[in-house]
């Protein structure tokens, strides 16, 4: 039976090299590169066919931090028992050895550091300060120089003294509460109805007082779009955002005479 070649594990020489050349944060990130070559999903790949790579990386390596390279070690122990267990015939496995599949565990090492690269990389592009943009430099010894008056001579009884000046020139008022207001659209539609005239024409804003809060202005739209429903008036403007002129229609005098009016609070 003709020995089959693992295509992933022929990594040439010049792949080598370029693999070597990358500064990875760690062994998770060297086998991310290792599958990204191959154009091969991480939850597709069989890691037993990287194990070879790897290894040779790790020997192409001049020198290695002693803290890095156990990490570096620790996968490569991983990735040898992943692949013995490729190459052994299935058994049954031992008591002592039930619980998560080491391939499937690195696979999700995998896919959990994929992810918080991915939000790394998302984050760096965010703008930063002093990187895209800048504030003004901050003078400390301006600010000291500032704040080297001494004040001399304070008693409470003076400290109270310019506390009142300082309330009776800025006219200091007590808290109080804002009732809130409810307006009715009925009551806005019903006296619409008592304020215009048959064939009347007028425009929206001589239906507001001189200086209308808010909540006047958007009552009364709402009255002029509920007496626009029921045909009592036509609405024209110019142009956009133009003057919104009113038109009293023949339905007028028969709906002010049964309009029933609708309960509702703005």
């Amino acid at each position: 039976m003709a020995q089959q070649i693992d295509p992933v594990g022929q990594l040439n020489f010049l792949e080598l090299l370029e693999v070597r050349q990358k500064a990875f944060e760690g062994p998770l990130a060297l086998l991310l590169e290792l599958i990204k070559k191959h154009q091969v999903e991480i939850h597709e790949i069989k890691l037993a066919l990287i194990c070879a790579p790897y290894q040779e990386f790790l020997f192409l390596m001049e020198s290695f931090d002693l803290e890095v390279a156990l990490e570096f070690l620790d996968i490569a122990s991983t990735l040898v028992l992943i692949k013995s267990r490729a190459l052994l015939p299935i058994l049954e496995p031992p008591a002592e050895e039930e619980g998560e599949n080491p391939e499937e565990e690195l696979k999700r090492k995998l896919i959990a550091y994929q992810e918080n690269r991915r939000l790394s990389l998302l984050l760096g592009s965010l703008p930063h300060l002093g990187r895209d943009f800048f504030t003004r430099p901050f003078d400390l010894e301006l600010a000291q120089e500032e704040i080297e008056e001494e004040l001399t001579d304070l008693t409470s009884f003076r400290l109270l003294e310019a506390y009142r000046r300082t309330t009776v020139k800025r006219g200091f008022k007590k808290p109080h509460q804002v009732a809130r207001e409810e307006f009715s659209v009925k009551d806005r539609v019903l006296e619409l109805l008592g304020s215009l005239s048959p064939k009347e024409h007028r425009r929206f804003s001589a239906l507001l007082p001189p200086d209308p809060a808010k909540p006047e202005v958007v009552l009364s739209f709402l009255a002029v779009l509920e007496l626009t429903k029921f045909g009592a008036l036509t609405l024209t403007q110019a142009e956009q955002f133009s003057e919104l002129h009113l038109y009293v229609t023949p339905n007028f005098a028969r709906l002010k005479q049964s309009y029933p009016g609708e309960s509702g609070a703005v």
